[in-house]
């Protein structure tokens, strides 16, 4: 028998609108079964960056197909990076759009990965939100995720931006617990979950390279690993040099030479 902490599905009762947030990903596909018998009650909101895996756009297609109440919030985040510059981890300063124009030599549009996703994820999908005026938002954030749920708050719930309760039912689950249960229900796994425990959100996204995109997408997806390896090519030239410059900083004040 499975120990991993139950859902109190009777706290839907307190609340008449709901809207319940559907990445594609492993955690809130398993709030899909977990609020299976409440989803003709709750829109389910979903954020289309354009960019996402192919296998998990198909996912996401029969999800559509097969819940009552299904709203799509469609962005653009290639055209946005074409636009605005590559999303990165480390963004040099001259190759800011903000500041470029000061330096001679000034490089490839680079801006932090939070513009990105503030631009094409977080503000369209909390615009979705106001729009549809819910009492009750759920998500599927965990706490021992990287980024997400605020690891300082105690409980599973919190007040939303708006007038809005936000609930993360499955908030104490491990990544075990996710898996387990989805086999038990017998939900479909994506076969990146045979590769690594969290999804992309964005499969050719040049930020965020801790999620291990670059050998899965070689693998199965070619055409977008070419263009994945593109967008790193020109962060590694534009980074490189400041990397170096920082290491040999270290090196002349620390007087010594390896890490």
């Amino acid at each position: 028998m499975s120990d991993r902490p139950s859902v109190d599905l009777s706290r839907l009762g307190d609340h008449d609108k709901i809207v319940l947030q559907f990445s594609g990903g492993k955690d809130s596909l398993a709030l899909l079964y977990l609020f299976k018998g409440h989803l003709h009650r709750m829109t389910v909101l979903h954020c289309d960056t354009a960019d996402q895996l192919p296998e998990m756009q198909d996912l996401v297609a029969v999800v559509e197909s097969n819940v009552p109440n299904f709203h799509r919030v469609r962005t653009d985040a290639p055209a946005w990076i074409a636009q605005h510059g590559l999303p990165s981890d480390l963004v040099p300063i001259r190759c800011h759009p903000g500041v470029a124009n000061v330096y001679r030599e000034a490089g490839h549009p680079i801006v932090p990965v939070t513009d990105c996703c503030a631009a094409n994820r977080w503000r369209p999908m909390q615009k979705a939100i106001r729009e549809l005026g819910p009492s009750l938002v759920i998500h599927g954030q965990r706490r021992s995720d990287e980024m997400g749920w605020d690891k300082t708050m105690q409980g599973d719930t919190t007040q939303g931006a708006g007038d809005w309760q936000v609930w993360a039912p499955i908030s104490e689950w491990s990544d075990d617990d996710v898996m387990t249960y989805l086999r038990g229900v017998g939900a479909p796994i994506l076969p990146w979950y045979s590769h690594k425990p969290h999804a992309p959100e964005c499969a050719t996204c040049p930020a965020s390279w801790s999620e291990g995109r670059g050998a899965y997408l070689k693998k199965h997806h070619p055409v977008l690993a070419a263009r994945y390896g593109q967008s790193l090519a020109v962060l590694l030239a534009e980074i490189s040099p400041e990397c170096a410059d920082l290491l040999a900083e270290w090196r002349d004040v620390t007087g010594q030479n390896d890490l």
